[in-house]
């Protein structure tokens, strides 16, 4: 019966909870920071392995990679031109002499093909 009685036994109890509600909600805070961070850290990771492959292959010259990377891009970009003309003539054109694909029917085939 005291101890249920005794006011400062109980207004410690209530700061206690609450310390401990704070302590829990700036627990959850903590690992949240953290797993951002980690994915942060996992990303400059990624990033130094890229700059140091700048390094090696161009001598550190950001300049010479984005040349590289466009002519690559064109190249790639010719290279798909030129396999979807391929496969346009081999599957559209086997009955065509005129080697275009005329409108209506044959059209919308292709349109449904790509």
């Amino acid at each position: 019966v005291f101890l249920l009685l005794n006011s400062d036994l109980i207004i410690t109890l209530a700061r206690m909870r609450y310390q401990l509600a704070v302590l829990e909600s700036t627990r959850h805070r903590f690992e949240e920071t953290i797993r951002d961070q980690g994915k942060e850290v996992a990303k400059l990771g990624r990033l130094t392995v890229g700059m140091e492959q700048v390094d090696r292959d161009y001598g550190g010259s950001m300049q010479s990679a984005s040349k590289e990377v466009a002519r690559h891009r064109a190249v790639v970009t010719m290279d798909v031109k030129s396999c979807s003309q391929e496969i346009l003539r081999l599957y559209f054109h086997h009955e065509a002499r005129d080697e275009l694909i005329s409108e209506g029917e044959e059209l919308d085939e292709v349109f449904q093909c790509m």
